[in-house]
């Protein structure tokens, strides 16, 4: 065994040394702050003084603490102490069985333990324990229990619900100490106790304990704390000693004190990470991380408040829980996010700007100027500020991008542009740069192409200046811009330009070898605030409301709040050159994996303090790290150090109410038909955002599918019938992992009993049974009573078979004639196709119609008439027939073209046809449209008995009035003469005519007839149709009023558009 050793003299020397280093390190290292979150009473916990914590298979983190136990689960505390049943005092140490069971050990000796459904206390049977219960554990199915003055206890693993605990007591005699510091079990599952007489190892053949002493630890310190690593090594914590390492390989005995970089010499607690790194608690002095036989140091200086260390433990997803003796729980979730935001580097909080100049030196574009970081110089000379004050640069710095040979650009919000230049050490603003901007000088993007040209955004356009040619140019809308008011600016791997506006479509793109840009549509309104290409050259455009993919100049999907982002404000976009997007928002930032779809998230909860990103404040290093410039300071992310993705989140039903009264939950429990309302609640914990937990629910049986996403830890149903029902649980972390099988739980519904299926089969035979016999019973009676009648029917039948045979020869030959007559009726009236841009609404009362319409062509002129006839159905079809044969005589034997004159010499026709010698009037006659259309002059003229003509023009209705008498009802002594109506025109203008059928029809709820206001209404709303889907729409629009109505008149609607 060798021991690696210093003198003492030079290690007083060295003390001294080290004591400089750590204080002028500790004044290096205040700007850069890791996370760690600090929980204390403010928070919930019930005491700040916090002695172990552990992890429970439910993944409850539970702690001990100075006023009892506290349970966590990332969003709150739940406190327990003796109201709740746990033993008095304090619990010093925690423990969790083979069987799920939590035990306590408490101060002053007591000890309890909780099942998952109540807490219990303990007693030892012949033994009253005066001092605190150090340690418990399990080893096989031995138990143990260790005290601060009463030595220890071993008895078999207790089973459920015992009180009394019965076992063997070790102490001095049995080669032990009264005063047990603490228990530990290796990983060869050899039991050690730590005591004021040193190590003690329980031998188990021998059944005592034997003094445990490695070569090369020192016996003149106690020995507070023990642990053995992954790979064998041996860990021993010394109080005020410092920290001894027994080399499982070399077997060498190693030294660590603040000489070589332990933060205190007193040792208290161990933990090992995944990543194979050995933490070390010290009292007093915060926490030491031993990594690859570096020692780093965590206490206030970056970010840890915690220096009395108690307990450290590493929870399921990798994140480092630290319990304090006076500041509560601390969770350390990686050193991945690295945070500056203090007064000594930022002279402002609000970074809107990021970059790196070739000297290494960080620049930081803030609301007071500009902090330029150099980590590599000495103490107290790493930081300058250029501002105002300085006389040397404006406050309000936007953009700041390295140009070549060292020069900075930096872009200002009301200052313009300037140059920095490293050789000078100068800013210079430059006056041709700055002449091409507006004069608000309001810098709103800034970015360099592959040609060293540095493109500047403003709000009247988009001016480029190339250094080495020193002349530039301004594109505006012009020059194809979406807009001049410029958001956002990207230069990208192809020599291409894209600007976003606040116009438009809002993007534009400047290609290689063109001086004009071109409008990209990427929709309405739509305003690109940011804009970054990732390797397969998708370029992301973020929103107000979301983020676009653009492939190929076309929207290929888009990212919302519903799809997994924090929020749908995307303010900055950052590709690490790989697989992963990084998005800043508002509410913290987002990681897209562009291979697999799934969006991680990032919030002060994970170590993304700043919250707020702000607009295109990114930057991307060399060697990968990102960093972004948020509200509150500056963030580094450096993915290298991020920790695996993390395991599927498990989730756990913790309970059901019923009616709204809680119920204990059993698999397959069966439940009345009257508990109908149920309610679930469930959980899953993630320590590492527990605000980013989601879940979705289903009620196989009540749900055809998975509910929405939501936050909400309960989910209600009401109302559920009788059957068979499971609840299905999943849920998802902040790395956008989802549950890997969905948590369930099954339980019936069970019916009532008259709807059970053996009572649904007993009143089924019952009925069956009874109408048996019920049929068997009245069959006999009908028999008789069917004899009786028989002879009756007989006799009556004969009598009516004979007359309905002649009754329905009467009607087959009646229907006959009608139906013939129908066929006539039919035959006689043209096709409605017969013009074209003309529909034909034909809907007769009757078989037979009083309506009907006529069209004729000659060639220059067509005519157009829509006749109602006097009556409906046989009486009205003979008239309809007359006033067809009269219009043709007319027009064919007469020639007469002019609607007037038409109408004139039909009134005799039809008189003429009807009246009779002895007869010196008629009651018979027709209302009519006519119309005439002369398509090669484009003229129209109108004449009309009664009905009117309707012409729509861009939604207006113009009628054109008919004489107020009709074609008949008179004496060939009573002289008529219509009016001819030339009817001004225009191309596309539609005009209609229709029987007053249409608008006498009664239907609506209250009986009312439709009226010519509906016909002008809805005439205005549907002309602009083709011609087809407007005869729809109003045969459509009157059944639907008529609805269960009768038809009261023949009804006819002629529509024609007229072209040239």
């Amino acid at each position: 065994m060798k021991i690696i050793s210093i003198p003492f003299a030079e290690r007083i020397t060295r003390k001294i040394l080290v004591l400089l280093f750590l204080s002028l390190f500790c004044l290096a290292a205040r700007s850069q702050t890791l996370f760690f979150e600090k929980f204390g009473v403010e928070e919930g916990l019930g005491s700040s003084k916090v002695y172990t914590v552990i992890q429970d298979r439910h993944d409850f983190v539970w702690l001990g603490t100075e006023s009892g136990a506290a349970r966590f689960d990332g969003n709150r505390f739940v406190n327990f102490g003796s109201l709740n049943g746990l033993s008095a005092g304090g619990v010093k140490s925690l423990f969790e069985d083979t069987t799920g069971r939590i035990w306590f050990g408490h101060l002053n000796g007591g000890i309890s333990w909780y099942d998952g459904i109540k807490f219990s206390r303990a007693r030892i049977d012949t033994l009253t324990i005066t001092g605190d219960i150090t340690g418990i554990s399990q080893l096989g199915n031995d138990f143990w229990i260790t005290t601060s003055s009463n030595g220890a206890f071993r008895t078999q693993l207790p089973p459920q619900g015992a009180t009394v605990l019965k076992g063997r007591h070790y102490t001095g005699q049995e080669g032990l100490s009264d005063q047990i510091f603490s228990l530990y079990i290796d990983r060869n599952n050899n039991l050690f106790c730590i005591t004021d007489a040193f190590i003690k190892k329980y031998n188990p053949e021998k059944d005592i304990f034997e003094t445990y002493s490695p070569p090369g630890l020192t016996t003149y310190f106690n020995v507070v704390s023990m642990f053995q690593d992954t790979k064998g090594n041996y860990w021993y914590g010394l109080h005020n000693g410092g920290l001894y390492m027994q080399d499982a390989v070399a077997g060498e005995m190693k030294i660590y004190d603040i000489l070589n970089g332990l933060s205190r010499m007193f040792v208290s607690c161990f933990a090992e990470d995944y990543k194979g790194n050995v933490w070390i608690g010290t009292f007093g002095g915060g926490v030491t991380l031993y990594s690859e036989g570096k020692l780093k140091i965590y206490n206030r200086s970056n970010g840890l408040n915690s220096l009395n260390i108690l307990n450290i433990f590493e929870d399921r997803e990798k994140n480092i829980l630290i319990s304090d003796y006076y500041n509560g729980l601390s969770i350390f979730k990686g050193d991945h996010f690295v945070t500056y935001n203090t007064e000594d580097i930022l002279p402002d909080r609000n970074v809107w700007a990021i970059s790196r100049d070739n000297a290494g030196r960080y620049w930081f574009g803030t609301n007071n100027g500009i902090s330029v970081y150099d980590p590599a110089a000495k103490q107290g000379s790493r930081v300058k500020i250029y501002n105002e004050a300085t006389r040397l640069i404006g406050n309000n710095v936007r953009f700041i991008i390295p140009g070549g040979d060292g020069t900075m650009w930096v872009g200002t919000k009301g200052f313009g542009v300037y140059r920095y230049e490293m050789k000078t050490e100068k800013f210079n603003a430059d006056p041709e740069i700055n002449a091409m901007l507006p004069v608000d000088r309001v810098v709103t993007a800034l970015s360099a192409d592959q040609r060293k040209r540095i493109w500047i955004g403003t709000n009247d356009g988009l001016a480029v200046w190339d250094p080495a040619a020193r002349e530039g140019s301004v594109y505006t809308q012009g020059k194809g811009l979406a807009g001049n008011m410029i958001k956002s600016v990207l230069c990208d791997s192809k020599g291409t330009v894209w600007a976003g506006s606040e116009m438009r479509s809002g993007l534009s793109k400047l290609t290689p070898g063109s001086d004009n840009f071109t409008i990209v549509n990427i929709g309405e309104g739509v305003v690109p605030q940011s804009l970054e290409e990732s390797p397969d050259g998708t370029i992301w455009i973020g929103t107000v409301s979301g983020l676009l993919a653009l492939k190929n100049d076309s929207v290929m999907f888009t990212l919302t709040e519903n799809d997994g982002l924090l929020s749908g404000n995307i303010k900055s976009l950052l590709s690490d050159r790989g697989r992963y997007l990084y998005i800043g928002t508002n509410l913290g930032l987002n990681r897209y994996d562009t291979e697999t779809g799934v969006i991680s998230s990032f919030t002060k909860y994970s170590g993304f303090t700043g919250i707020e990103a702000l607009q295109n404040a990114a930057f991307r290093e060399s060697d990968g790290k990102l960093w972004f410039g948020t509200a509150n300071g500056a963030t580094m992310l450096d993915p290298a150090k991020l920790p695996p993705v993390a395991e599927s989140p498990k989730v756990y039903i913790t309970g059901m109410e019923v009616n709204n009264q809680p119920r204990e939950m059993k698999a397959g429990m069966k439940l009345s038909y009257r508990e109908k309302s149920i309610n679930f609640q469930y959980y899953s914990i993630s320590l590492t955002d527990p605000k980013s937990v989601r879940y979705k629910v289903m009620l196989k049986g009540a749900d055809s599918d998975w509910r929405p996403v939501t936050d909400q830890t309960v989910a209600f149903w009401s109302g559920l019938s009788p059957g068979h029902y499971t609840l299905m649980v999943k849920a998802v972390n902040s790395s956008g992992v989802w549950s890997e099988k969905a948590v369930e739980f099954p339980f019936v519904i069970k019916p009532p009993f008259y709807l059970s299926p053996w009572f649904i089969i007993t009143m089924t035979l019952l009925i069956i049974t009874g109408v048996i016999v019920y049929i068997k019973v009245r069959e006999r009676n009908l028999i008789r009573e069917k004899r009786i009648l028989e002879a009756k029917v007989a006799e009556r039948t004969a009598e009516l078979v004979q007359k309905n045979i002649i009754i329905e020869e009467k009607n087959r030959d009646i229907t006959a004639s009608i139906r013939y007559a129908e066929r006539i009726q039919r035959a006689m009236l043209p096709r409605d196709d017969t013009f074209e841009e003309t529909f034909v609404l034909f809907l007769p009362k009757d078989i037979v119609s009083g309506d009907f319409y006529w069209m004729y062509d000659n060639g220059d002129v067509k005519l157009l008439a829509a006749v109602d006839c006097t009556g409906h159905g046989v009486p009205g079809a003979f008239m309809s027939i007359i006033g067809h044969n009269s219009l043709n005589k007319v027009v064919r034997e007469y020639g007469l073209i002019r609607p007037s004159a038409i109408l004139d010499q039909l009134n005799i026709e039809v008189i003429r046809s009807i009246i009779q010698s002895q007869e010196k009037g008629i009651q018979d006659g027709m209302d009519l449209s006519l119309i005439a259309f002369n398509r090669q002059k484009f003229t129209l003229e109108f004449a009309g008995a009664y009905n009117p003509l309707y012409l729509v023009r861009n939604g207006e209705v113009i009628v054109h009035k008919a004489d107020r008498f009709p074609i008949g009802m008179a004496t060939l002594e009573q002289k008529k003469s219509f009016s001819n109506v030339e009817v001004p025109i225009r191309p596309g203008d539609m005009i209609y005519m229709c029987s007053d059928g249409y608008a006498d029809q009664f239907g609506s709820p209250e009986g009312k007839k439709y009226k010519v206001g509906n016909i002008k209404k809805i005439i205005s709303e549907i002309y602009n149709l083709p011609v087809n889907e407007q005869k729809q729409i109003l045969e459509k629009e009157i059944m639907d009023w008529k609805g269960d109505l009768p038809q009261v008149d023949d009804i006819l609607f002629i529509g024609m558009r007229l072209l040239p």
